[in-house]
């Protein structure tokens, strides 16, 4: 093996040499150069860097045993002289040490960095993978780190421990609170170099809804729902069958109406919110798109929102008075870390879905009741027919009915104000 000659040092022999001409190293090989070094003064000490660049001719690197560190060599010449240092084909041997792992962050595939994860159960989501302080890291294999997490993980979230990705491991996902987590980069070749950052990590159930109350004609569901950052809510469905026959499995094709709800054309106003609702069988699937359900901008996924709506158990779901039902919960929506595709959630535990029963009521006859009440109105001066005229009771009549109905809420038709006198 021979030195290179000053122009594979320079770089120019392949239009300054012939073309015949064999250099003693493939480009590839090279690690780097350093061109033009001022000395400032005779018998000094001059420190010299040479980048690896491009950073790819690193993997050229030879790999050594465990325990024997790499070696790259080194030649270099004066400009007023044509020899080469030194004029043997070792070089200068120079061992190369372990790169200490820079500091990192967690990054998507669409380049978001996540030092918070707030994930929906049984939502899928791109692996997270580190983002290097320092572009291109490791640069070669003796800068290569494994990866460890402290706590463990919950179910249904993995790490890689070769590429530090944090990335989605069926089967089902556990729920989990806010919980910090320390993620350790370590050398593989010097114990004593390491890099860790924190993080926070949450799994979140997506939605689901509670009996509120129940009358012999409607239900109120009382929901909870909880974006994620893979997972936007549009819409909730529930499904109601008879108690004791099997339950269903916690999928969406489970829900018939899955897909019915659709956004409104106007905002519903404030407060208690209709479900839709439709027979298929023996079932009722009733759906409501969530307000808001259609902002596609990015949500605050810290919190969550309640909403109440109400299901016409005697109407649309036709369910009989003194029956007992079951019903079961699932909340759709779009994930923005997948280019919004659609996704479903059945509020489940495992393989199981997460049930509540409830009995219709019977409803009572409706019976008169007979009652008398003290009103500070003056008689003598408004109601009295033989002081005011003939008309003047019915009057005092009308608007005591009208008061009654804004204070009891009940139909005019069904009070009946009979008679009026002085107290």
């Amino acid at each position: 093996d021979r030195p290179p000659v000053v122009e594979e040092i320079r770089n120019t022999y392949l239009t300054k040499l012939p073309e015949d001409f064999v250099p003693a190293m493939t480009e590839s090989e090279v690690l780097g150069r350093t061109l033009d070094v001022d000395i400032l003064e005779a018998n000094s000490i001059t420190t010299v860097v040479i980048d690896h660049v491009p950073y790819q001719n690193a993997a050229s690197i030879q790999q050594l045993p465990l325990g024997v560190a790499p070696q790259v060599y080194t030649w270099c010449y004066h400009e007023k002289s044509s020899i080469v240092f030194p004029d043997d084909g070792n070089g200068i041997v120079i061992t190369l040490s372990v790169f200490a792992p820079p500091d990192f962050l967690y990054q998507a595939p669409s380049g978001a960095v996540f030092v918070k994860f707030v994930l929906a159960r049984n939502v899928s989501f791109p692996a997270f993978s580190p983002a290097w302080q320092v572009p291109g890291f490791p640069i070669y294999y003796y800068d290569r780190v494994q990866f460890s997490i402290t706590p463990t993980l919950p179910a249904g979230v993995d790490m890689d421990m070769e590429s530090g990705q944090i990335r989605p491991d069926p089967p089902d996902q556990q729920l989990l609170d806010l919980m910090p987590y320390t993620i350790k980069a370590q050398s593989m070749f010097d114990l004593q170099k390491s890099r860790e950052i924190s993080v926070l990590l949450t799994v979140q159930e997506p939605g689901y809804c509670e009996l509120q109350s129940i009358k012999s004609t409607e239900a109120l569901m009382a929901c909870t729902l909880h974006d994620a950052s893979n997972f936007y809510s549009e819409a909730i469905y529930l499904l109601f069958f008879t108690y004791g026959t099997v339950t269903p499995a916690p999928q969406h094709s489970t829900f018939p109406c899955y897909g019915d709800a659709r956004q409104p054309a106007a905002a519903p106003p404030p407060g208690i919110l209709d479900f839709g609702c439709q027979r298929y069988g023996s079932q009722c699937c009733c759906w409501l798109w969530i307000p808001g359900g259609d902002n596609r901008a990015e949500r605050n996924v810290d919190v969550s929102r309640k909403l109440t709506g109400r299901v016409s158990t005697s109407g649309q779901c036709g369910m009989s008075m003194a029956e007992r039902y079951i019903f079961m919960t699932m909340v759709s929506g779009v994930n923005p870390l997948q280019g919004m595709e659609q996704s479903s959630v059945v509020y489940a535990s495992g393989e199981d879905p997460r049930i509540a029963d409830f009995t219709v009521p019977e409803r009572q006859e409706a019976k008169p009741i007979q009652f008398e009440m003290k009103v500070d109105i003056n008689y003598e001066e408004v109601c009295d027919p033989v002081r005011q005229g003939p008309e003047a009771e019915e009057r005092c009549k009308q608007q005591m009915q009208q008061e009654l109905v804004g204070l009891l809420g009940a139909p005019p038709e069904m009070i009946t104000v009979k008679s009026v006198r002085p107290g």
